[in-house]
């Protein structure tokens, strides 16, 4: 089996268009504003050059981590939902089950991943772009499958081993599409002035945001659950099914 860029990138599409995408696009343009309005800037242009409210040096500081560690809550419970054939109700404990654990092994893991990726783009760039696909998934593992950060990284290599190049293509793809909905939501800006025309911005961020978590589940689930069917049923009627770490794209 492979991976089918077109395919995914239209299961993205569907789940983002989906009640649950729709949800959890809310969620993201919902801490983009109270950054701009707390801190002064959105990820998707600025409401304001400067906070709406005025808040000490320390208290800026941590409402900013708070609400860093709110996005990647939202971006958690995101790719939970869409790994799920769940689209109209958000699942329970998507936001809460193993979190503290989970966001821990993220975040090394993450650092682990941007350290190997930076030192491939130096060497030619060619290498970096290889070891973006290879390890994409990692997150996903620690996320949904609850594996810790190396379990994670070795978990990913193997999975996408021999499709890298279709997955690269997949995250061209979805770039192209970035690179649109950011135009369009932002020549409002244009007319609107800064003000609703960083909201209008940020809404473009936030279906953005919720597209990259519905596109990464739908390449993860995809051939997981082909390779599923064509591994059979039992004469118990028991699904027959590999270990994780044994799931390639073949």
């Amino acid at each position: 089996m492979t991976l089918e860029v077109v395919g995914t990138l239209s299961q993205g599409v569907s789940r983002t268009t989906a009640r649950n995408g729709a949800l959890f696009a809310g969620l993201f343009f919902l801490v983009g504003v109270l950054n701009a309005v707390l801190l002064g800037g959105t990820t998707g242009g600025q409401l304001n050059a400067t906070p709406l409210v005025d808040l000490s040096p320390g208290a800026a500081l941590l409402i900013s981590l708070l609400l860093g560690l709110a996005n990647v809550v939202v971006y958690v419970g995101a790719i939970r939902t869409f790994v799920s054939d769940e689209t109209e109700a958000i699942p329970d404990g998507v936001f809460t089950r193993n979190l503290p654990l989970a966001l821990i092994h993220l975040v090394i893991g993450g650092i682990l991943f941007g350290i190997a990726v930076f030192v491939g783009f130096v060497f030619l760039i060619v290498p970096g772009l290889f070891l973006l696909t290879a390890l994409f998934f990692f997150d996903v593992y620690v996320l949904v499958e609850d594996e810790n950060f190396l379990v994670g990284l070795q978990n990913s290599w193997n999975l996408t081993s021999g499709h890298r190049l279709r997955l690269f293509g997949l995250g061209v793809l979805y770039l192209v599409i970035l690179l649109a909905i950011g135009i369009v939501f932002a020549v409002p800006g244009l007319f609107l002035g800064p003000l609703l025309g960083g909201i209008v911005a940020e809404v473009g961020t936030a279906i953005t945001g919720a597209l990259g978590a519905a596109t990464t589940a739908a390449a993860y689930t995809n051939p997981r659950t082909l390779e599923d069917r064509e591994a059979g049923v039992d004469d118990e009627g028991d699904e027959t099914r590999g270990r994780d770490d044994e799931v390639r794209w073949e």
